[in-house]
């Protein structure tokens, strides 16, 4: 299994993208270049049956439900799943 920043593939990580609240995601790869970030797979929050699958930068992606962001790159916000 390949690991990357602490994730390994199959994992189940918890991501706060800028435009959703936080998703329960699994990590299904990593980029092949650059800092080679998760790659996250999740149901889509709004579009039933369809999936949503991105590289997620790694102040945006957790172990636990409550995922701590840095807004502005001055105030840290703290946002936690919710079923």
């Amino acid at each position: 299994m390949e690991s990357n920043h602490g994730y390994t593939i199959g994992e189940e990580v918890y991501v706060k993208p800028t435009d959703w609240g936080v998703l329960k995601c699994k990590v299904v790869g990593f980029q092949v270049v650059g800092d080679k970030l998760p790659i996250v797979e999740c149901k889509h929050p709004y579009k039933k049956g369809e999936k949503w699958k991105n590289a997620v930068d790694l102040d945006r992606i957790s172990k636990t439900p409550v995922v701590k962001v840095l807004e502005w790159d001055i105030v840290e916000k703290t946002y936690e799943y919710k079923k």
